[in-house]
Formats: C-alpha cells, sequence, structure tokens
C-alpha cells in the first residue's frame, strides 16, 4: 500500500510544546517582579480580598423573596367515605403552613428580641403537638 504525502512538506507547528515555553517566561517575569516589587503584588491581593469581600455582601447578594409554596384548594371528594381523615389532614398541612410561615417571618429578621424566641418557641411547640396528633400510634394493629 501507498502511504498519501501531504501536499504541504512544512513541519506542522507543535503548539504543546510552546504553550510550556510561554508559561515558563512568563513564569520567570512574574517571579521577576514579585522579587522586585514585592509590596505592590501585596497591595494588590489585599485589594482584590476587599473588593471581592465587597462585591459577595453588596452586589452579588440577592434577596431571596422565596415564599413558601401554598397549599391548593381541596379537590372535590366522590365518595363520602373518609371525606373526615381528608378535612382532618388539609386543616393540619393548613396549620403546618401557618406554622412555616411563622418561622420563616421571625428568620427573615433583622433583628431578634426576646417576643421572637418566645414565638419561634411557642410555633415549634404548637408543630410538635400537631405532629403527635397527626402520627398517632395504632393501637389495634
Amino acid at each position: 500500500m501507498s502511504k498519501k504525502t501531504p501536499s504541504d512538506p512544512t513541519v506542522p507547528h507543535d503548539t504543546r510544546a510552546t504553550v510550556l515555553k510561554l508559561r515558563t517566561k512568563a513564569g520567570i517575569i512574574l517571579r521577576h517582579f514579585l522579587k522586585r516589587y514585592p509590596i505592590v503584588f501585596l497591595s494588590g491581593m489585599l485589594l482584590c480580598i476587599i473588593v471581592s469581600g465587597i462585591l459577595a455582601f453588596t452586589l452579588m447578594r440577592t434577596d431571596s423573596g422565596s415564599t413558601l409554596s401554598k397549599y391548593p384548594k381541596l379537590p372535590a371528594v366522590g365518595s363520602m367515605a373518609g371525606i373526615t381523615d381528608a378535612l382532618d389532614s388539609y386543616s393540619a398541612l393548613q396549620q403546618v403552613v401557618a406554622i412555616q410561615d411563622t418561622i420563616a417571618a421571625i428568620i427573615n429578621k433583622e433583628r431578634l428580641d426576646d417576643r421572637d424566641s418566645i414565638q419561634l418557641t411557642d410555633a415549634l411547640k404548637r408543630f410538635h403537638q400537631l405532629q403527635r396528633s397527626i402520627y398517632k400510634p395504632q393501637s389495634g394493629r
């Protein structure tokens, strides 16, 4: 079989070796400037840290105006069997959403005081009581 000969007999340029040479050259130049001007590099590094901190706490911070999702209205039930259980569970879900809204409002406050801690404790107690009422142990099983 015959080999194909390229129409352009020039040697292809080795880009990897070129990149390594340029990287080495840039490292040498950077090291030379770092030894010659260490205060400039230190102040530049500190300036970058301060600017990134300012940007992180001002421009890049977004207000998470997320609200907790609301449950849809109770769908119409075709049979009467178990409708009381469905209504009880729906009212329990509404109470959980109200408790979540209370907790979210307390968490989103700028400053907290004693009243907020009491409200948070009461909300958590109501949540635990609601959990116990929903998940009652079945005595017959």
